[in-house]
């Protein structure tokens, strides 16, 4: 399948490079990323900055990650997967724009009842795709 040939490079690239970042220095990156932009006080401004010093990110990432051996490879896949999961909380905290439970939107200060639904994500053609649903009681 296309998605295992895509996989399957990436892993060799990963691994036959001689310089670069290592698995550390992404999650570090990551970390304070979604610490700065996407913590417990978010807005607009904030999540869309986000997404944009994300994909910097992302892009530097499948750029220059490197792996010594295959321990190292699969925690340089892992935190790809982490930036992909970034990506998603940076979404679904822009498409709630409402302050709820542990997360307050400083341009959203309520909660607002008419977003009292389960937001799912799901991957349509390759990309993510929201959708609202009803909470069953």
């Amino acid at each position: 399948s296309e998605l295992l040939e895509y996989r399957q490079d990436q892993c060799s690239r990963i691994i036959s490079r001689k310089n670069g970042a290592d698995w550390m220095e992404v999650n570090v990156a990551l970390q304070r990323m979604m610490n700065d932009y996407a913590g417990i006080i978010r807005s607009e401004t904030l999540l869309e900055a986000g997404e944009a010093h994300m994909r910097k990110l992302v892009e530097k990432a499948q750029n220059t990650l490197m792996a010594r051996n295959q321990h190292e490879l699969m925690r340089c896949l892992e935190a790809l997967s982490l930036l992909e999961m970034c990506e998603l909380t940076f979404m679904t905290a822009r498409e709630r724009k409402e302050t709820r439970r542990g997360h307050f939107r400083a341009d959203y200060p309520s909660a607002n009842p008419g977003m009292d639904k389960l937001l799912m994500v799901k991957k349509v053609n390759g990309k993510p795709a929201m959708e609202w649903r009803e909470i069953r009681r």
